[in-house]
């Protein structure tokens, strides 16, 4: 183990053997002798340095002495934020897209908030698209299907089926054109779930 010097106030080095007071001590003395023994003739046996808190880092350290006490300081700065990749831009995007919107039937029916998340998607590709296309190809445009929102139950035709789908796609198209554009930086600003990011 390395024992410290105070050469000068609050100056620490580490002894190599040098001579304390006229005297030459082996360094084994550093393994074999106490802490009170080796304080009395000026080494020390530094105690660890404090944890390092969150969100910093350890540039360097240094034997100090501390209200008294001879221990390792920290110099510490702020770590860097994360390198941001495609993939984190690729969730942000999905949870936006995830979010939903709103579409206004301009009737009665007022505005509903339409749900969009993966499983949403997949009951409007797999079940009620192909519904409304049917009725369409059967010459039956305006037969009404019912279907759930977020805001409730609402019945709508074939064709506005389809206006609901150009509605969500001019919805999600900006998400996806914002999510390109971020994907394409080098380097991906660290702010890249910030809204002005998303938004025109």
């Amino acid at each position: 183990m390395t024992c410290y010097r105070e050469t000068a106030p609050n100056v620490f080095s580490a002894w190599a053997g040098e001579v304390i007071k006229d005297v030459r001590y082996p360094l084994n003395i550093a393994d074999l002798w106490s802490d009170a023994e080796l304080e009395a003739i000026g080494l020390y046996r530094p105690l660890p340095a404090d944890p390092v808190p969150a969100g910093k880092m350890v540039k360097g350290s240094a034997v100090s002495r501390v209200s008294g006490v001879v221990k390792w300081v920290n110099d510490l700065v702020d770590l860097p934020p994360p390198l941001v990749t495609a993939d984190d831009v690729i969730a942000e995007r999905e949870r936006r897209l995830a979010l939903g919107f709103y579409y206004d039937f301009q009737d009665a029916r007022g505005v509903h908030h339409l749900a969009t998340t993966q499983g949403d998607m997949r009951k409007w590709t797999d079940e009620v698209t192909p519904l409304a296309q049917t009725r369409i190809n059967l010459g039956q445009p305006n037969s009404t299907i019912g279907i759930f929102t977020q805001t409730g139950p609402v019945e709508l035709t074939a064709m506005e089926w389809f206006q609901v789908l150009n509605a969500a796609g001019e919805w999600r198209q900006p998400i996806y054109a914002a999510s390109f554009a971020l994907q394409a930086m080098d380097p991906i600003p660290a702010d890249y779930a910030a809204d002005h990011w998303w938004t025109a």
